[in-house]
């Protein structure tokens, strides 16, 4: 087995279709690269149990913009740190 072995396998099957329903399934609502981070981050965290339960509760979770979403938090907390 050679890299193209290897290479052609993941060209047939790193394709949305195959992903469900493995949590990673999430990563492909983010355009953004760092809400897809945060979002597999996320969905690694609460990947325990059954996977329809792990797909209800990582879905409860996720917003469609996470990145965005952490950093206003991270603003908003700095400065009202700041401000006491």
């Amino acid at each position: 087995m050679d890299k193209h072995f290897f290479e052609n396998i993941y060209k047939k099957y790193n394709k949305k279709t195959f992903v469900s329903p493995d949590p990673l399934q999430f990563l492909y609502n983010y355009d953004n690269i760092y809400d897809r981070e945060i979002a597999g981050l996320i969905a690694s965290l609460l990947a325990y149990g059954k996977v329809t339960q792990i797909l209800k509760s990582v879905n409860i979770i996720l917003e469609p913009a996470l990145y965005s979403g952490l950093l206003a938090a991270a603003f908003t907390h700095q400065r009202t740190q700041a401000l006491t």
